[in-house]
């Protein structure tokens, strides 16, 4: 999500292909393929899959909605993409240098990959 995508780009008398999508956006193949999965869904069963301007642009104007701030206290996972409160509610700041360190917190049971195949800090914190 490093990109805002126009809906007006959307011509809303034509249906489009992933191909289509991806040149009108300008991303590639697989990012049409996420956005699938992440629940683009086409209007025909078969292939090659349609997508209607209606669904493609309200597709994109859900991605391009702004994203809610945290609350003071919670911390986003990159790994379950969710704001979590830290167990305990304590987070320990572990120095990497004498001007940046990382936050540590335990949020208890974890759904995703191990934080250390994350890169960069696992975790930010709001302000509060």
């Amino acid at each position: 999500m490093a990109r805002y995508h126009n809906p007006r780009r959307i011509k809303s008398h034509r249906s489009y292909t992933r191909k289509e999508i991806a040149e009108l956006f300008d991303v590639s193949l697989l990012t049409v393929h996420k956005w699938r999965h992440e629940g683009l869904e086409p209007d025909n069963d078969g292939k090659p899959e349609i997508f209607s301007p209606a669904t493609l642009s309200a597709f994109i104007e859900n991605r391009n909605r702004p994203h809610v701030p945290l609350q003071p206290g919670k911390f986003f996972c990159v790994c379950c993409k969710k704001s979590v409160r830290a167990e305990g509610n304590t987070a320990d700041f572990v120095p990497l240098n004498e001007k940046v360190g990382d936050l540590q917190v335990s949020i208890g049971v974890q759904t995703g990959p191990p934080i250390g195949a994350q890169k960069g800090p696992p975790f930010t914190m709001a302000q509060g």
